[in-house]
């Protein structure tokens, strides 16, 4: 039964984070002291100062306890914080995406819908609240995403938070993943994606203009595996190649100081070399960025088709996305 719920967890909350193993066992235990005695103003300040990473542990270590609804629902009251908001959110969301994980394929009780879609909207509504308090808090604006995402009305807060980010000067990496990964689910149109990847593109922010771009390249390539128009549409905007090209061939991306756009490249190139274009440029450019990413027992390859299949694998596992 445990392996099911981990594997929702991860699937749905997993999120790559810079985790520090020194939050172990004796650090939650005194996180977990300040919520048993009601410390909350302890228990936001030590949280406010750990990394993002460690924040998500806590968040869903603390989430999934069974003490969680007597612990979050007066700190939530009491606080004007947007902090227990994160830990209320998750916590209704968790037992949601429980239920509904727990629910045979061919059999689901109208009860249990109503179920998911109240704890998945109670979630929604917590969330907002924190919003409310604290419009630019770009981690509630993460877990607000996920949790509308989940009730399947997450449109108009994503398109907000597109314009949010392409005037950030600050990058906030998690959120522009999880943004990635929900705008991904097909929600966007061919022309309203083409119009967003401009926009991206245009806004020239090296924090994120790599992300819609990373959608329309993924997009792009499932469409040429499936042998649809829609892939063909997609190579055919040639403003938008001209831009991949030249964020592909940067020295930035090449030193690796910029690993979306040295997997946005990887993609771009890898299309390219398949479709018969630019197909010199393309396997010059592979086999640099195999030499600099990929280690062994991929270093000696010399097929640049090689090249391309070692260095889309590696991208699919996240090596080239940090």
């Amino acid at each position: 039964m445990l392996k099911p719920l981990m594997y929702w967890y991860v699937r749905i909350f997993g999120r790559k984070t810079d985790h520090d193993p020194a939050l172990g066992y004796g650090r939650i235990a005194e996180f977990e002291g300040w919520l048993r005695n009601r410390d909350w103003p302890q228990f936001e300040t030590t949280f406010d100062a750990v990394s993002r990473g460690e924040q998500e542990v806590l968040i869903g270590y603390f989430a999934v306890q069974s003490d969680a609804e007597r612990w979050f629902g007066p700190w939530l009251r009491a606080s004007s914080s947007p902090i227990p908001a994160l830990f209320e959110g998750r916590r209704l969301l968790i037992r949601a995406w429980k239920e509904r994980s727990g629910l045979t394929i061919d059999y689901l009780p109208q009860s249990a819908v109503r179920k998911w879609q109240r704890w998945g909207n109670q979630a929604v509504n917590v969330l907002q609240h924190a919003r409310d308090i604290s419009p630019r808090d770009m981690r509630v604006r993460q877990e607000l995403l996920w949790a509308q995402a989940a009730t399947g009305d997450a449109w108009v807060l994503a398109q907000e938070t597109l314009a949010m980010l392409f005037e950030s000067e600050t990058a906030d990496l998690p959120l522009g993943m999880t943004l990635m990964q929900i705008l991904n689910e097909k929600w966007f149109g061919e022309d309203e994606l083409d119009e967003q990847v401009a926009r991206a593109l245009a806004a020239r922010n090296p924090a994120y203009n790599s992300l819609l771009v990373s959608v329309w390249v993924e997009r792009w390539l499932s469409a040429m595996q499936e042998e649809v128009p829609f892939a063909d549409h997609y190579f055919m905007q040639e403003h938008i190649l001209d831009e991949l090209r030249a964020l592909a061939i940067t020295d930035t991306c090449l030193s690796g100081a910029d690993k979306y756009l040295a997997n946005i490249a990887v993609n771009f190139y890898a299309f390219a070399f398949f479709k018969g274009r630019e197909k010199m440029l393309a396997s010059k450019y592979l086999l640099q960025v195999r030499d600099k990413y990929l280690p062994e027992p991929w270093q000696y390859e010399s097929s640049p088709r090689t090249a391309i299949n070692s260095a889309r694998r590696f991208a699919k596992l996240g090596n080239l996305t940090g």
